[in-house]
């Protein structure tokens, strides 16, 4: 066997496990943010607790929302990628094979 087919096959193992990885980190996600009700508690260290922190964990949740969504696309967006550069380095693999390529 060729040292370059050695190479390609190398490549396509490659590819193949950073495709699996991207596609395994696409499924997770980052957990909603919540306030925890301490009973009568009203105050954080000393500071009234009011609607303002309400409407901030419902932004800040929007925004976790967006960012998960964002990442869950760009990583099978990458994913895809690397199984299409596992495929070519298959190709080129065969081709570097005497006898595969049928325009010798």
């Amino acid at each position: 066997m060729k040292p370059i087919t050695i190479i390609w096959a190398l490549f396509t193992i490659l590819f193949f496990c950073l495709g699996i990885l991207h596609l395994l980190a696409s499924n997770r996600n980052i957990a909603p943010f919540e306030i925890k009700d301490k009973g009568s508690a009203k105050k954080i260290m000393g500071i009234p607790i009011h609607t303002g922190l309400e409407n901030f964990v419902i932004d800040f949740n929007s925004y976790i929302e967006a960012q998960n969504k964002s990442n869950r696309t760009n990583n099978r967006l990458s994913a895809l990628g690397y199984f299409a550069a596992s495929l070519m380095a298959i190709l080129s693999m065969l081709l570097t094979i005497k006898g595969i390529w049928p325009f010798e």
